[in-house]
């Protein structure tokens, strides 16, 4: 499973994805219940109690709700639960409004530990990408702890709120896709023309770590990377400062290590506007980010550089524009990358 902030692709650019639409639902909402000692109490409060969604929008308050789990995005305040699930492998995306406060979500997939946040947001929509067949999600909503409306309200329509969630299919590796709700591709693939003409999922070189474009560098070397913007790429990776919303391509940049242990330098760089770079090694782990550049709207150095020493390898992110107008208006681009002694 894939988390992200931003929308995968399917046939060429990301944003030409068929959009996540509301899968048909049926059922009723509510918003609050009695217990027996005659308290009104939010629906959901407890998360073992969370309710499983049948509809696709669906009406909750937090009147009277505690703080059991330590909040929405384990920030504080009073928060409720719901439970999702998917009998296909989905992307899921999730938005909040509330009644005069802006509520904060975040969905997980441990049930009400949160230590199993995978996406959080305030404001905007929260997504997670392929979550798998059968999987299930649990969604909390909360509000800050010191938003005003939490002295203001007095009933549960005081703090009402609506919760949509979205989802959209993903379509496997070599299955036919293009169709309006067929969904997209998974990462890694795109909707490509087949040799018998119909459109299937294919695997792109350079898409994600797995299919990275190799670059071997000798010592105190250099190579230039041609990219293509408007090549098909997906968006499977986030970044410190860039990479959310971004197709991107990736380079596996390897070289043999000095005889003698010494120190080396790698480094990454571009003109090309409002174009992103980042070094991980030696993993393709966010944890094993070295260095990120943001994007420049005009044409500018940008430069990344990074100890080299101890390693043999490194994957070289190019984050794209993030319209396909923009990657059409841009053309192929060179990247720079170079190993030299400090």
């Amino acid at each position: 499973m894939l988390v992200a902030l931003g929308v995968g692709a399917c046939a060429s650019p990301p944003e030409a994805d068929p959009p996540i639409k509301n899968k048909p639902m049926t059922g009723e909402s509510e918003v609050g219940s009695t217990s027996d000692g005659g308290a009104v109490e939010a629906v959901g409060d407890r998360c073992a109690d969370a309710p499983v969604l049948t509809q696709s929008t669906w009406r909750g308050s937090l009147w009277n709700a505690d703080a059991e789990a330590g909040g929405a995005c384990g920030r504080g305040g009073p928060e409720v639960f719901v439970r999702v699930s998917t009998p296909v492998r989905a992307d899921l995306e999730v938005e909040a409004r509330g009644n005069g406060f802006t509520p904060r979500i975040d969905i997980r997939d441990r049930g009400c530990d949160d230590d199993g946040v995978l996406a959080c947001a305030t404001g905007l929509p929260a997504q997670v990408l392929e979550l798998a067949a059968g999987a299930e999600a649990w969604i909390a909503i909360g509000i800050d702890p010191a938003d005003p409306r939490l002295e203001e309200a007095n009933d549960l329509e005081g703090l009402s709120f609506e919760l949509t969630t979205r989802w959209r299919d993903v379509v496997a590796r070599g299955d036919g896709c293009g169709l309006p709700g067929q969904g997209r591709c998974e990462t890694g693939t795109a909707c490509i023309a087949a040799a018998d003409g119909s459109q299937r999922c294919q695997t792109v070189l350079g898409d994600t770590c797995a299919s990275a474009i190799p670059v071997v560098l000798s010592q105190d070397g250099a190579s230039t990377v041609t990219i293509d913007p408007a090549s098909p790429h997906d968006d499977a990776h986030a970044h410190s400062c860039a990479g959310a919303r971004r197709p991107e391509a990736v380079l596996l940049v390897s070289w043999d290590a000095p005889a003698d242990g010494g120190d080396l330098l790698l480094t990454a760089s571009s003109e090309a506007a409002d174009v992103a770079l980042a070094i991980r090694s030696p993993g393709c782990l966010a944890a094993d980010e070295r260095a990120c550049v943001d994007a420049s709207p005009a044409a500018a150095p940008r430069t990344l550089q990074v100890d080299a020493a101890g390693l043999a390898s490194a994957f070289v992110f190019i984050e794209l524009p993030t319209t396909a107008d923009a990657r059409s208006e841009l053309g192929p681009f060179a990247v720079s990358l170079a190993l030299s002694r400090p």
